[in-house]
Formats: structure tokens, C-alpha cells, sequence
């Protein structure tokens, strides 16, 4: 019978994960969560977050003899939506601009498209854990979009919603928009 694993309590580090997927060993585990990091300028505390944000599908792992669920990154991007979704609003908020402002704001830096060619330039796709038989990162869209959440919704749980760090990370990933600048008084 499997266990959930409830990752905001995870394991912190490497001695703590679980033994990798059947498909991956430690060492590009290791690599893939480190690549990340490098990506987004971020360094997880809790490299099981990291770890979910990069898994394209959901699997069960062995740990000290027990199976673990671990879920898909799907749970996370939904949460780094939200994150992103209040850091743009913040900033828009700062400008005095309209909401029909917002609103192309919203779906030129938050779309498909934009998350998609962000994840893609970044090189962040090549972090991701995929199963062959049924996804295919490389031509989807929606599913780099996700994978880029899921970071962003991992790097939240991770800092507690510190949004110094969070605000710091959607910039240098590129979360910028000539309409979110303040306007000249």
C-alpha cells in the first residue's frame, strides 16, 4: 500500500530523498534538481520540491522499504499560477493603469506562449523528468508552461512565500512588461 508524502515536510536533502525512479539514478536526479537551480538562480532548501516540479508524471517510489507516491508537478503549477498571479497584479497595482492594462499584461506575460518560450530559452525543459511513452516536453507548450509554474509554485512552498525572493526570481527569469513600469508623473 502506498503513502502519500506530504512534501512541505520532505526530505531536505540528498541523504533524505527517496531512491530514485526505476528509469533515473541518483546522480541524475542530483543533476537534474542542480541543473534547475542554476536555471532560476534559486537554491531549494527542500531538494524534494525541486525534485516534484521537475516530474512530468506521477510515480511511486521506494523509501526505507515503503512505497511513496510522489505526484506529478501539476499541484504545484496550479499554486505557482497563483504566485505569479499577485506578483503581476502587485506590480500593476504600483502603475495607477487600467484593467483592460492588466489584462494584456496578464495574458502576454503569464501566457501559454510567453511561460512556454521562457522555459525553452532557460533551458529549464532539459531539467524535467519525462515519461517517454505518454508526454512529449519538447513540442508541447502547455506542458512547458506547467513545468515552469510548478518551479515557481515549488520555489514559493520553498520560501515560505517570501516575496523578496519570489519577486527577485520572476525577474531574472524575465516576468516583465513595459505596462507594469510606474508611469511618467
Amino acid at each position: 500500500m502506498a503513502n502519500s508524502v506530504d512534501i512541505s515536510s520532505g526530505p531536505k536533502s540528498w541523504s533524505e530523498l527517496p531512491q530514485p525512479l526505476p528509469e533515473h539514478d541518483m546522480v541524475e536526479l542530483e543533476h537534474k534538481v542542480h541543473s534547475c537551480e542554476e536555471v532560476i538562480g534559486y537554491n531549494f532548501k527542500n531538494k524534494y520540491l525541486c525534485f516534484e516540479a521537475l516530474l512530468t508524471y506521477s510515480a511511486t517510489v521506494i523509501h526505507d522499504g515503503a512505497e511513496l507516491i510522489v505526484r506529478k508537478n501539476d499541484s504545484l503549477a496550479i499554486h505557482g499560477d497563483a504566485v505569479l498571479d499577485v506578483h503581476l497584479s502587485s506590480l500593476w497595482l504600483k502603475t495607477g493603469r487600467s484593467k483592460e492594462e492588466y489584462t494584456t499584461v496578464r495574458l502576454e506575460v503569464a501566457g501559454i506562449k510567453n511561460l512556454a518560450a521562457i522555459c525553452l530559452d532557460r533551458g529549464l525543459d532539459e531539467c524535467a523528468f519525462l515519461e517517454e511513452r505518454t508526454w512529449n516536453l519538447k513540442s508541447s507548450h502547455r506542458a512547458r508552461a506547467t513545468l515552469l509554474k510548478a518551479v515557481i509554485g515549488a520555489v514559493a512552498q520553498d520560501t515560505k512565500l517570501d516575496t523578496n525572493v519570489l519577486g527577485g526570481l520572476l525577474f531574472r527569469l524575465g516576468f516583465r512588461h513595459e505596462l507594469l513600469e510606474s508611469r511618467a508623473e
